[in-house]
């Protein structure tokens, strides 16, 4: 009998363990120490009026940004990334942005071409793409056409238009 309930007490610590392991993994994007691995400014996530909405950005947008990362071989200077209604007004964000609903980022093309920077990241799975001078954004927004991309139409700074960065990014 004693030994029943000590082989019950030691699945149940393993069961234990391996349920804050997987929440933990699972959680992973929320904590800045895992996110710093891959993104310079973590808190660049954040809208500038709510520092603190930085977390739960979409998993799908942080898994994408964590290959991308990989696949540079560097983190990711993130420009602007969740927004509050009020602060994407005030950069004169479209109102469906997918920035509002955690879904995008802009990420700095300081040390490469963004056209380049772009290839990499419909490499790693983006499938809506735009392209401006210094930065590209990138979304997972399924609720919106997609493959796309834009950059002169939109962003008049950028060097490419829709149908060259269609034919690029191979979409």
């Amino acid at each position: 009998m004693k030994k029943r309930v000590g082989l019950v007490i030691l699945l149940s610590l393993i069961v234990a363990v391996v349920v804050v392991i997987v929440l933990r993994w699972r959680n992973r994007y929320n904590r800045i120490d895992y996110l710093s691995r891959f993104i310079v400014d973590p808190y660049k996530l954040a809208s500038r009026d709510e520092p603190d909405s930085w977390t739960n950005m979409d998993r799908n947008l942080m898994s994408r940004l964590e290959k991308l990362s990989h696949r540079l071989g560097k983190r990711l200077a993130i420009t602007s990334g969740y927004r509050s209604p009020a602060h994407n007004r005030a950069v004169g964000g479209v109102a469906n942005s997918a920035h509002l609903k955690r879904m995008a980022v802009d990420i700095g093309a300081f040390e490469m071409d963004p056209g380049e920077l772009a290839r990499h990241a419909a490499a790693v799975g983006f499938r809506r793409i735009g392209v401006g001078r210094t930065f590209i954004h990138v979304d997972v927004d399924h609720s919106k056409a997609h493959p796309t991309a834009w950059g002169r139409e939109v962003y008049p700074s950028s060097q490419f238009t829709k149908a060259q960065l269609m034919k690029m990014l191979g979409f």
